[in-house]
C-alpha cells in the first residue's frame, strides 16, 4: 500500500497535468508502489481507462501476465486515434 505522502504526491500530479501528460508519465513509471498509487488515484479521478492500463503495467512488472488491453488514450480532438504503445515496458 502507498504511503500517504505518495498519495497525495500523487493526487497533486493529477490536478496539475494534463490527461495526455499523465499516459505519459505512467508509461515512465517503474516503481510498484509509486505504479499502485497511480493506479488508485486514476480511479478516484475518474479515469478508468488510465487506471485500467496503470494496473495492467503494474502487473506486467509484478511478473503477472495480462490477458488483454484494449485501452486507447484521448487525443486532443476527443477521439482514440493513438494506441498505448509503451505499456509493457
Amino acid at each position: 500500500m502507498p504511503s500517504y505522502r505518495m498519495m497525495e504526491h500523487t493526487r497533486h500530479r493529477f490536478l496539475t497535468m494534463s490527461e495526455q501528460k499523465l499516459w505519459a508519465r505512467m508509461g515512465k513509471i517503474t516503481n510498484h508502489e509509486k505504479l499502485e498509487a497511480f493506479a488508485i488515484v486514476a480511479e478516484d479521478a475518474n479515469m478508468p481507462d488510465l487506471a485500467v492500463a496503470a494496473s495492467a503495467r503494474l502487473a506486467r512488472l509484478s511478473g503477472r501476465k495480462v490477458t488483454a488491453l484494449k485501452v486507447k488514450p484521448k487525443t486532443k480532438r476527443g477521439d482514440t486515434g493513438r494506441a498505448l504503445r509503451r505499456l509493457d515496458m
